[in-house]
């Protein structure tokens, strides 16, 4: 049910982080991605951060780049007023910590956010999927400039850059 109150348009609804996370999930199973990007939402324990269920269960997602690399996708603290606002757990990279103990994240303020796996995520997902990369997630960003025009849904678009011989894309 949090899932549908996501898209309610009713800015009187609230919602916790297995809205959040299961939003995310649905909206990026509805994405045909062009390249093998996948999603999953991942349960255990948060310490840090904000929120009414700070140091209990908590709701979140992991997601695997193009790169194979796994980023930590927390929308919730993400969120206007939280730990991680302006997208700090967004495809963030760990700052320190394993599989076998928990990971910790920094944000801009410095406070420090958490996670731990819940065995169960841990048997379910296994050991590949929810270890998370050591380095941020490398991105290329392209800014069109120069005449513009329609693009309709669906219809293919095509960037070319003039790009340095050698230079990492």
């Amino acid at each position: 049910m949090e899932l549908i109150w996501v898209f309610d348009g009713d800015s009187s609804t609230n919602v916790v982080c297995e809205g959040y996370a299961k939003a995310f999930q649905y909206l990026c199973d509805l994405t045909t991605f062009t390249n093998d990007i996948k999603c999953y939402t991942v349960t255990g324990r948060i310490a840090g951060g904000t929120g009414e269920n700070i140091g209990g269960g908590h709701m979140w997602d992991i997601v695997t780049m193009e790169d194979g690399k796994n980023y930590l996708v927390d929308v919730t603290n993400c969120d206007t007023g939280m730990v991680g606002a302006d997208d700090h757990l967004f495809l963030a990279c760990l700052t320190k910590g394993d599989l076998s103990g928990a990971y910790t994240f920094w944000s801009d303020s410095n406070e420090i956010v958490i996670y731990t796996y819940y065995e169960d995520t841990v048997s379910m997902y296994g050991e590949a999927l929810l270890t998370l990369s050591p380095a941020d997630y490398a991105y290329l960003s392209v800014t069109v400039t120069g005449a513009q025009s329609a693009v309709t849904y669906g219809e293919e678009v095509t960037l070319i850059a003039n790009v340095p011989e050698g230079a990492a894309i």
